[in-house]
């Protein structure tokens, strides 16, 4: 099924797309670490790209036996963009505007998992 990503983004219009959230009770998250007990993060996948897993730096070590490509959260720095905007909202969108600046996603991004 992973190998018709691709495919599927292609026929639903989608440049890229991303999974987040925890991965207990999460399919989505669950099937695109490929198993690995990490406790959450984000999975980006840009058409035609290996997928990459943005988590905590305290599970690097989980993170990479998802072998998948890796990002620290750190490098993001929530806690500092949430004293910045004040608001959860705000600063979630511009984690997410900094990690597809950093990445390079642009166009339509369908969101996955169970991500608040």
């Amino acid at each position: 099924m992973k190998q018709d990503l691709d495919h599927l983004m292609d026929e639903h219009g989608l440049d890229a797309l991303v999974v987040s959230g925890a991965m207990h009770g999460n399919s989505a998250m669950y099937y695109m670490v490929n198993g690995a007990g990490i406790s959450g993060g984000h999975v980006i996948k840009q058409r035609g790209q290996e997928p990459v897993l943005v988590c905590s730096p305290i599970e690097r070590e989980l993170a990479a036996a998802s072998g998948l490509a890796t990002v620290n959260m750190i490098k993001y720095d929530y806690v500092g963009i949430l004293r910045e905007k004040g608001d959860r909202l705000a600063a979630t969108v511009e984690l997410y505007r900094r990690m597809f600046a950093d990445l390079g996603v642009s166009g339509r991004v369908g969101f996955y998992g169970m991500g608040d």
